[in-house]
């Protein structure tokens, strides 16, 4: 579906290479969190805090809605069913990606974890 890279800022591409923009800089740091923690419930008002922590409550929320609301097009393009992968009901919002999802931090952390353990494996 697409590539995310964080480590040369903010650059989220299709897999065919073409680059997707995200109208704020805020769903692209929200779809970033939730790439480093897919498949996990985050609660609406730690999203909140962790975001929008300087505006009112109720207007944080809408920015927030907002925010996923620009996600949605991008992570349930096509023929994805509205909530199969980016889910946002009860109070909880989660992402849920595809194995086929190329993500550099992901990647990064797995390649640091196989060093250490290879590294673990040489001094024994």
């Amino acid at each position: 579906m697409f590539r995310l890279s964080l480590f040369s800022g903010f650059q989220l591409e299709d897999l065919a290479g073409n680059t997707i923009k995200l109208r704020t800089r805020k769903a692209q740091l929200l779809f970033a969190y939730l790439c480093l923690y897919p498949r996990m419930d985050h609660s609406r008002e730690r999203l909140i805090d962790l975001f929008w922590p300087e505006i009112p409550l109720d207007k944080a929320d809408n920015n927030l809605r907002q925010a996923i609301h620009t996600l949605r097009p991008v992570v349930e393009a096509g023929d994805i069913s509205r909530g199969s992968i980016l889910m946002a009901k009860q109070g909880l919002v989660r992402l849920e990606l595809p194995e086929s999802v190329s993500f550099d931090v992901q990647q990064f952390e797995r390649k640091l974890k196989e060093g250490l353990r290879l590294s673990g494996e040489a001094k024994a």
